[in-house]
């Protein structure tokens, strides 16, 4: 996603993917609905605006998601967990409270490499 590719996120999604977003209570199925989401409801809008951090929670892959701020500094945004299929993304659940980032050992900003 650092180069803001929709197409290509619906791509790594399983046509039958579901995307979460506690707490909020809606959530998205199937893989050009969690595209059309993420393209109406993500603050980026030009590549390089998401810088995406591998971790693990549970065992699962995770990535801490930065968004740059007015400044350009990278700045805390949510933490992606996901379900993988051997092919695709089954599942994310992308957590909104930032406090999340420093029990994964992830900053609250970040410089883009």
């Amino acid at each position: 996603m650092h180069a803001n590719d929709i197409d290509g996120l619906v791509a790594t999604l399983a046509a039958d993917a579901v995307w979460e977003m506690p707490p909020y209570p809606a959530w998205f199925h199937g893989a050009s609905m969690i595209g059309r989401m993420v393209a109406a409801q993500s603050p980026a809008r030009r590549p390089g605006d998401h810088l995406l951090v591998p971790t693990k929670a549970n065992g699962q892959p995770a990535f801490g998601l930065y968004l740059p701020d007015e400044r350009g500094v990278h700045r805390a945004f949510n933490l992606q967990v996901l379900t993988l299929t051997p092919a695709q993304i089954s599942h994310v659940v992308a957590f909104f409270d930032l406090r999340l980032f420093s029990r994964f050992g992830l900053p609250e900003t970040r410089v883009p490499n």
